[in-house]
């Protein structure tokens, strides 16, 4: 009795796997961003987008070298654009050197996925390309990439690149996507071009920096993460701001200051969280804030302003306060409680610091 069901479980495995490989071949390519970033991104025209990608199916790999990560550019613009040629380098330092051959993948909602190969001496092509097989690879030397189309572009991890082309129509009219495809595994190899974008005073650049520094292992350097957290936070990046309250208040690569992180703690507890991780930022940085006025370290002592950056109500705080003044036992149990975070948030800053 138990052989049939064994056999209509085995039949619906086998249908289920066809329908995987199936879908595996008819979705060729998908852009699928892995936990990275592509650093110091510029594009001109804006409406020409650019996001880190990864190529996901076999199909292509004749095109690309096989699977791996990837930059997709995509045109938002209200015409097509024609891309001519993509550059690259391994380090800040290194001039840039074109690509002579390169796989590249279009996709066009109405013809899917198509590969080609963007060389010198090709022809112009535009979507859709020649359908994929082995035989026919395209050679390409320019690539209409019509609005709303995606061409996604092999690129290694650590890599500097230079997408150039022109407006279709009007070749004075020229395009410029710039990048560097930062490997999330090891966004030290990517140091270089990290410190060069800093330098040249590019906000998020001088954040990721500055926290890459406070990593434990042997690159730790409080004091480098520190100036760069500063210049981070003098720019208005609320968790720059909050990190450089926090390195003051516990003399993590500074001198320890505690009024200047009683300043610093204000700006990022006032700040609107819009960025993910922000958030975080500004709770703590109210929290500890608060905590300075409840002790008076680094400001004059102000109960007052303690319950404005812990959200407590004043006139709840008074009342308490005169009561356990006047010998109360539960108030002084109250407000005991109330001024518990204050020691909280004081820990906690000395052991983010340790």
């Amino acid at each position: 009795m138990g052989v049939p069901c064994v056999k209509k479980r085995a039949d619906i495995v086998i249908v289920l796997l066809l329908l995987s490989a199936v879908f595996a071949a008819t979705n060729a390519h998908a852009i699928h961003p892995p936990p990275a970033r592509i650093l110091d991104a510029r594009t001109s025209p804006e409406c020409v987008t650019v996001v880190p990608a990864f190529w996901l199916n076999k199909t292509l790999s004749k095109y690309t070298g096989g699977e791996g990560p990837a930059v997709a550019v995509k045109n938002t613009c209200e015409k097509a654009i024609v891309i001519t040629g993509v550059s690259v380098s391994a380090a800040p330092d290194v001039e840039k050197a074109a690509v002579p051959q390169l796989g590249l993948a279009l996709h066009s909602d109405e013809s899917g996925y198509h590969g080609a190969f963007l060389v010198a001496d090709g022809e112009d092509c535009a979507s859709p390309l020649a359908v994929i097989r082995e035989a026919n690879k395209t050679q390409c030397k320019n690539i209409m990439v019509a609005m709303g189309d995606t061409l996604t572009m092999p690129m290694k991890w650590g890599n500097g690149f230079t997408v150039s082309g022109f407006e279709a129509g009007a070749e004075d009219k020229k395009i410029s996507i710039e990048g560097v495809l930062v490997d999330p595994l090891n966004p030290f190899a990517s140091l270089g071009w990290l410190a060069a974008a800093a330098e040249r005073g590019d906000r998020e650049s001088q954040l990721e920096l500055g926290m890459l520094y406070l990593k434990p292992g042997d690159k730790q350097d409080e004091t480098t993460a520190a100036k760069w957290l500063l210049k981070a936070a003098e720019q208005g990046a609320v968790m720059a701001q909050y990190k450089i309250a926090l390195a003051y208040d516990t003399g993590a690569g500074v001198a320890q200051d505690f009024a200047e992180a009683a300043q610093w703690y204000e700006k990022s507890g006032s700040a609107p969280a819009n960025k993910a991780g922000d958030g975080l930022s500004v709770i703590e940085s109210k929290c500890r804030l608060g905590a300075m006025y409840a002790e008076g370290i680094g400001v004059k002592q102000d109960h007052g302003q303690m319950a404005k950056w812990w959200e407590i109500s004043a006139p709840k705080l008074l009342s308490l306060k005169e009561k356990a003044e006047g010998g109360d036992g539960e108030a002084q149990l109250a407000l005991g409680n109330l001024l518990r975070p204050s020691m909280s948030c004081r820990r906690q800053a000395n052991a983010e610091a340790a």
